[in-house]
């Protein structure tokens, strides 16, 4: 053992689940970043909520989508 903490990994059972994250898109399309920066959310293992207000293209797979009206 050389004594370096370890993180647990996405899915190995032992880890609590991540929280979710909750983001806001106003307006246009989702460029590549915010592609990007949703996915490697999703692929460490958050649920990430996209909430938006006239709808948006370009949102990955796996990002769940909902008005923002919702939260105001």
């Amino acid at each position: 053992m050389n004594g370096a903490a370890t993180e647990p990994t996405p899915g190995n059972g032992d880890a609590a689940p991540l929280p979710r994250l909750n983001t806001l898109w106003v307006e246009g399309s989702l460029t590549y970043v915010e592609q990007v920066c949703l996915l490697s959310a999703l692929r460490l293992g958050h649920p990430v909520t996209l909430y938006t207000y006239y709808g948006v293209d370009g949102v990955p797979a796996g990002v769940e989508l909902r008005d923002g009206r919702e939260i105001l």
